[in-house]
């Protein structure tokens, strides 16, 4: 069911957009939900760097420099991260972060309800997530031709070159 979720996230979205017009005009408002999307964009790059180590290690492929680059990654994301709270933004900027607490906690609380009402989705959507990735893999090997190795991980070329 997306376009329930789609649905649900067009709301939500709309509803934050319209609540930050009360206090803002429509350029600050533009500039206010870009700057609260950020939180989202520096949760994935955080968990990411932090998952990349982990997952190269499964694949038996982890070197020291990997692990240099994700402490990198990490300490660079510590600084918009801290930035969001010291010095304390100007108001509606100083809220942002527990706005989008708020949002993730929702979250979190809906998908342990649904994992509740459902007890097999999660491993179900596991298990579609590894054939999604195994088919991307194996198709990605074909388009490269049966001599040439294919790329392990989720950017293809990219890791399989940074390895040599």
């Amino acid at each position: 069911m997306p376009h329930v979720a789609i649905t649900a996230y067009i709301a939500v979205i709309f509803l934050i957009a319209a609540g930050l017009e009360v206090w803002t005009g429509p350029l600050n408002t533009f500039g206010d939900a870009g700057t609260l999307a950020a939180f989202g964009f520096l949760l994935a790059y955080f968990l990411t760097a932090i998952a990349a180590p982990f997952y190269l290690a499964k694949r038996r492929e982890l070197r020291a420099r990997h692990v240099g680059f994700a402490v990198l990654a990490v300490l660079c994301l510590l600084v918009p991260t801290v930035g969001s709270f010291y010095p304390v933004p100007a108001f509606p900027t100083n809220i942002f972060p527990y706005i989008f607490l708020g949002y993730l906690a929702a979250g979190g609380a809906w998908l342990f309800a649904v994992s509740r009402r459902q007890p097999g989705l999660l491993a179900d959507i596991e298990t579609d997530l590894e054939q999604t990735l195994e088919a991307d893999q194996e198709h990605t090997a074909a388009a490269r031709g049966a001599h040439a190795p294919a790329s392990p991980g989720l950017l293809p070329g990219l890791v399989a070159d940074a390895a040599d």
